[in-house]
């Protein structure tokens, strides 16, 4: 990316503390962008913020996108603290534990979804609507899962959290195309964060039985097209879902232990 690209541009991201929101946080730094950092825990907020740096163009505000009334809010005090709003990554979300189908009850449903879609319908509706009024478009990107793709046993809510996740997006791009606002959907595949990396204990520093990348993903590799799809350089495209999970979807391939 052109560094400056984003000169004067602001950005909101949800789940900004951490993982894919933090590198995705980064990225549109260094292409010129104000950001404005949003999760739930303040202190781990403080900590990104001062890892970022730059404090002119880096802030930070606690939310829990689950609340509708504190969506926004993360989006009003954007506004506030930068006089705009013109970009929207939303990266916030919540892996609850395996659990059979058969056992899941309506808290559980209701505690993934609360998150992982109602957070996420909040928060994008609130951000369009400012872009909406500004009149000078805007892009949001929704961070889904491959998940959202092709469901994983055991994982029900959050297979479909992600995959509704998807189709809110396209319906945003499509509503949203007359105001000039873009939205895309990136679904990654295995990547290390906080909220999975205890599921990658197992398999650290060993080679994975993947026939393509054949190694788990980092936030900054996600960054990268978020960063891409926000700035104008994927200005003739909108309402796409990106896959990138190192081809894992491509040749059906499972991450598991390769052996040797």
């Amino acid at each position: 990316m052109i560094q400056d690209a984003g000169r004067g541009r602001v950005a909101l991201i949800t789940g900004g503390s951490s993982g894919i929101g933090l590198a995705s946080a980064a990225a549109l730094l260094n292409d010129g962008y104000a950001v404005m950092l949003c999760a739930r825990g303040e202190e781990r907020l403080r900590q990104a913020s001062e890892k970022l740096g730059n404090a002119e163009r880096c802030a930070w505000h606690v939310a829990d996108m689950a609340q509708p009334e504190q969506a926004q809010a993360a989006v009003e005090a954007t506004r506030q603290r930068f006089g705009r709003l013109d970009a929207l990554v939303v990266s916030h979300g919540v892996q609850p534990e395996p659990r059979s189908f058969l056992e899941l009850t309506a808290q559980d449903w209701q505690q993934t979804l609360g998150v992982n879609l109602h957070g996420v319908i909040a928060v994008c509706q609130a951000a369009a609507r400012v872009m909406v009024e500004q009149g000078a478009g805007g892009s949001i990107v929704t961070i889904s899962s491959v998940n959202g793709l092709y469901p994983e046993a055991t994982l029900a809510p959050y297979n479909v959290s992600k995959a509704a996740v998807i189709m809110l997006t396209k319906s945003i791009a499509c509503e949203l195309a007359p105001h000039g606002i873009r939205a895309h959907c990136l679904a990654p595949g295995w990547v290390v964060t906080p909220m999975t990396e205890a599921h990658y204990v197992p398999i650290a520093g060993r080679p994975l039985d993947n026939p393509l990348v054949g190694k788990i993903g980092q936030p900054d590799e996600i960054a990268s097209w978020v960063a891409f799809l926000v700035g104008s350089g994927s200005s003739y495209a909108t309402g796409e879902v990106i896959v990138v999970d190192g081809g894992q979807t491509t040749a059906l391939s499972p991450v598991r232990l390769r052996r040797v």
